[in-house]
């Protein structure tokens, strides 16, 4: 932070170009007129770091329907020794869950 302020401070004494002062302090100008633009509208709390987690998650799952997969999952049993892989159908059963494979195959 005190980096930012030193450069927003030597930024607003107009004796330096935003060029010579990204190059001393080793940012782009693109940080630099981020860190500008930020402390202007701001002042020195929108010099603190902010989060780059997203601020809302579209995609997630509810939670009701996320509680009932977890309390569904719990009654799925695992398959027996006999079934654990069905080589006539290219099944393999881990853990309940059915994955599918393929057993070989040529052009034809």
């Amino acid at each position: 932070m005190e980096q930012k302020q030193e450069f927003v401070s030597l930024l607003s004494s107009d004796h330096f170009t935003m060029s010579e002062l990204c190059k001393t302090f080793g940012i782009s100008r693109k940080t630099g007129r981020k860190w500008g633009d930020r402390y202007t509208v701001h002042g020195l709390a929108g010099l603190v770091p902010q989060s780059r987690a997203p601020k809302s998650v579209t995609c997630r799952t509810d939670d009701a329907v996320e509680r009932l997969i977890v309390a569904e999952s719990a009654f799925i049993q695992p398959a027996n020794e006999e079934s654990q892989q069905s080589r006539a159908c290219g099944a393999d059963i881990t853990n309940g869950f059915p994955c599918i494979f393929i057993l070989s195959w040529s052009p034809g």
